[in-house]
């Protein structure tokens, strides 16, 4: 398997202000294709250097240059594509819970990228998206003066033979802001032939509130509301990803982060969990909750879907269970989440019941609908139907009476999982996922430091919520992608997308990182994808945009895009080749820094004191000799230090 973004190209008529800065040109992010003199690309014949370099299927780029040079601008470019061609595929199709997608006017642009050695193109040309492909015909998705709608069909196989899915992750408070993009003139398609705007829409949040089961081929990270990250929020979703990602690298004797080991996974019972998830957005009593008691007669849709799933009131008898408050919560998260599961996913699209409490009486035309989608979810073994089943594991352990005794206010991981049906070692991450405890248990991560990763010097287990900034956002990056690649990878369905290509983009991935971690990072990225054996069902391509030489480092000038005021430097590249190359000529080659590398401050205060000794200052004030010597003793650069000390005593 072979996939590689090879190049984005702006094309003249696109509109400036979405192109920002940059040109009406070719920006190439591997040598592996060249512009013709016919201004067109081609493969380059032959070409093998980077094929397999950090392993099978993994192809990795890198974007640098100064604040300004059009790094963003140019991946907004690719994400604008991207949405419109998702805009295009999504029309005439049912997509319950997601925003309303918006199709961009005056974007004219293209994507060009490699899929197992043939070149492809989306084409976005304002009022055409086309999917090109070379030596075979071009599919012309939407020209806009007809009607056309892709069939699902369609999709589905698009999604399998040539088109990819990116996950993106930029932790920048300033990217991703709404307000920068309300200008954007943005339309729905079936509102074109007018041209007129969608007025108070803003394309982005779409993206950052699809809700469809993967369907639109891009995910942006951190989630933001109206360009504002949830923190709280964040943390929540990331410890719930980190635990599992943490019992893995346990259980495979390897490390999630250096010097780190998992010591243990605490959990406890969150008594308002449940109840929170029920009645956000809706308003349902805090009685009915409270005071609610299985009917075997199944009248109320909450009712009816516990019968369906194989429950009887004699199993769910919460007077009489020992753990009757968390077992009711139980039973009515299973019947939160299968309604909720069957509001938003696709594969729902045709099981239509009319929007509910769960507390309502089953409608009648609903029975047979109910029944459908359980069964569904019974063997849909997708990350769509994950924490369904772990609910259910939980709820049958504890009819069956595992959970007698147990202390629910602190238990771990290893003495729930074998309660439920798991092994505490198992090495499978969808097998570790699917045993978690549910989500109404609080996890605590407590891991062990180790000194020189062998050693441990800690008396207490640390908590991660003590660990560093910079070593949460980390395990935060590392964990986002692994989710989002397994819950991909999880879907098997015919009937549904699915994607084997992913397109990885880390924007500012350094923000927070100490050089160390910038200086591991690349090699534990491909070692995460190796090690759950990712590339052994899928392809990779990831971007970086680094401020970072120790990352550029890790990566071969062929391929690298160095921009500079919105365009390509054609710099020879044989004078800036970063591999494996000192971090000072890094600096000075790739990342512009053509006025050396101390601080300004300090380079002023030299050249000061150069004129002073030369005796072209006339700022007699600022510089004696007694100052200059002591001037000079601070310096910390050796050479530099002994050359003007040298040049003072000679003009003594």
């Amino acid at each position: 398997m072979d996939f590689i973004i090879t190049a984005i190209r702006i094309c003249e008529g696109c509109e400036p202000n979405l192109k920002k800065g940059l040109k009406d040109e070719w920006y190439l992010l591997s040598n592996r294709v060249h512009v013709t003199s016919q201004n067109k690309l081609e493969i380059v014949k032959g070409y093998t250097y980077t094929n397999n370099l950090w392993g099978k299927g993994i192809n990795i780029s890198a974007i640098v240059g100064s604040n300004g040079s059009g790094k963003s601008s140019l991946l907004e470019i690719l994400y604008r594509i991207i949405n419109n061609l998702s805009a295009i595929l999504q029309k005439g199709k049912q997509r319950k819970a997601a925003e309303t997608l918006y199709y961009i006017n005056g974007l004219c642009a293209d994507v060009y990228y490699i899929v197992d050695n043939q070149l492809f193109c989306i084409s976005c040309q304002n009022d055409c998206v086309s999917l090109l492909m070379s030596n075979t015909q071009s599919i012309v998705l939407y020209p806009f003066d007809t009607n056309t709608i892709v069939p699902m069909k369609d999709f589905i196989e698009y999604a399998r033979t040539c088109l990819f899915y990116t996950i993106v992750t930029n932790y920048s408070l300033q990217a991703f802001i709404s307000q920068d993009f309300e200008e954007e003139e943005i339309f729905l398609l079936k509102e074109r032939e007018n041209k007129f705007p969608k007025e108070g829409a803003i394309w982005l949040n779409s993206l950052f509130h699809k809700n469809d089961g993967y369907m639109v081929p891009i995910v942006l990270n951190p989630y933001r509301h109206e360009g504002i990250i949830d923190m709280k929020r964040e943390h929540h979703l990331s410890i719930y990803r980190l635990s599992s990602c943490f019992i893995h690298a346990r259980n495979t004797k390897h490390d999630f982060i250096t010097k780190y080991k998992l010591h243990q996974i605490l959990y406890r019972y969150n008594e308002i969990y449940v109840k929170d998830k029920i009645q956000k957005d809706k308003t349902i009593p805090d009685e009915f909750i409270w005071e609610y008691e299985f009917d075997a007669n199944g009248s109320r849709y909450v009712d009816r879907i516990l019968i369906l799933y194989g429950f009887t009131a004699g199993q769910l008898n919460f007077e009489s269970n020992g753990i009757n408050r968390i077992l009711k919560d139980a039973a009515l998260y299973l019947v939160h989440k299968t309604l909720d599961v069957a509001s938003k996913y696709p594969i729902f699209n045709d099981k239509n019941i009319k929007k509910c409490s769960m507390f309502d009486e089953v409608q009648e035309n609903d029975n047979k609908v109910l029944k459908d989608i359980i069964s569904i979810l019974r063997k849909d073994k997708s990350h769509i139907t994950v924490k369904i089943r772990q609910v259910l594991h939980f709820l049958e352990a504890s009819i069956s009476g595992q959970f007698n005794n147990f202390n629910w206010s602190n238990f771990t991981f290893d003495e729930y999982v074998k309660l439920v049906g798991g092994k505490a070692e198992s090495t499978k991450m969808s097998e570790i996922q699917e045993f978690l405890p549910p989500s109404f248990f609080i996890a605590n991560i407590l891991l062990d430091h180790f000194k020189n990763n062998k050693e441990k010097d800690n008396i207490d287990p640390i908590s991660v919520n003590r660990l560093s900034a910079g070593e949460r956002q980390y395990l935060y990056t590392f964990s986002t992608y692994i989710y989002h690649v397994l819950n991909l990878l999880s879907i098997q369905s015919s009937s549904s997308v699915k994607y084997r290509r992913f397109n990885l983009i880390l924007d500012e991935v350094e923000i927070c990182f100490h050089p160390e971690y910038q200086r591991r990072f690349v090699f534990e990225f491909v070692e995460f994808i190796k090690r759950l054996h990712l590339n052994t069902y899928a392809c990779f391509n990831i971007i970086i945009v680094t401020h970072s030489p120790f990352v550029l480092s890790d990566i071969p000038s062929e391929n690298i895009l160095w921009l500079k005021e919105g365009k390509q430097d054609n710099y020879d590249i044989n004078k800036r080749n970063p591999f494996a190359a000192n971090v000072n000529d890094i600096l000075r080659n790739s990342f512009f820094l053509e006025n050396g590398f101390i601080g300004e401050f300090t380079k002023r205060k030299i050249l000061s004191l150069v004129k002073f000794i030369a005796g072209k200052s006339h700022k007699t004030k600022e510089w004696d000799k007694k100052k200059a010597q002591h001037f000079i003793s601070l310096i910390g650069e050796p050479i530099l230090k002994e050359k003007l000390t040298d040049i003072l005593n000679s003009k003594s």
